[in-house]
């Protein structure tokens, strides 16, 4: 078990140096948001919100689920969900935001991991989580199989590079792991999610307000020399 995280580190140092949030509509600060929401998957609570030892019912998530295989399992199922979000809202800018997020995204952990196979694992939790999105699979599936992953970068350290929706076995588990996890992705895609997603639509709007007064001064300008 690994109990040092340096996207977590990364995303802290990043955040705090993202103290004049007047550029924020840039694509490396919206990356560096949407990374600061990942990094709270796990994260200890504040002293005034944590549960006193005496009356936990199991062991604390972030004691034991929060290496960085982990929050790569975790970005992908957050890219995915942006994504989709993105799809059924209609936004225009889809593609691009999907593009800095993937890349950035794999740079950064590419580094971390010191791992050639996470573009090839990235596409495989991609094209998994659309599979059921297809099959309208209802949300426990999706945190299901979530689950399975995580379990299994906690015991790698790496994330899983040959899972399959039909033919991966289920990791045999103390019960209270599988439950706290699937808690944990609850209260995170509850909390922290929409956050994300948030920033994103703000961004949205904000670039669709830029091209409307670049295109107009540009036909201003036009108008003009005509």
């Amino acid at each position: 078990m690994n109990n040092f995280s340096q996207m977590r580190v990364w995303a802290e140092n990043n955040i705090t140096d993202l103290s004049n949030f007047e550029d924020r509509w840039t694509p490396k600060n919206l990356f560096i948001v949407t990374m600061y929401f990942l990094s709270t998957f796990a994260k200890e609570p504040p002293e005034e919100y944590k549960i006193p030892e005496d009356e936990k019912p199991w062991e604390d998530v972030h004691k034991k689920f929060f290496n960085d295989a982990i929050l790569f399992e975790v970005g992908c199922y957050m890219i995915f969900r942006i994504d989709h979000w993105l799809l059924n809202n209609n936004y225009q800018q889809r593609e691009d935001i999907f593009n800095i997020m993937a890349q950035k995204f794999l740079d950064l952990f590419g580094q971390i991991l010191n791992s050639s196979e996470l573009y090839s694992i990235f596409n495989q939790r991609l094209n998994m989580y659309g599979q059921l999105a297809n099959e309208a699979t209802d949300a426990e599936k999706f945190h299901h199989h979530l689950t399975q992953l995580i379990l299994q970068a906690e015991l790698d350290n790496l994330p899983s590079e040959d899972y399959n929706l039909s033919s991966s076995p289920v990791m045999i588990t103390d019960i209270t792991d599988t439950l706290s996890i699937k808690m944990e992705i609850k209260g995170w895609e509850f909390a922290f999610l929409p956050k994300a997603m948030g920033f994103i639509e703000e961004y949205c709007k904000n670039d669709e307000e830029l091209l409307f007064f670049r295109v107009k001064s540009s036909k201003d300008h036009n108008d003009k020399a005509d």
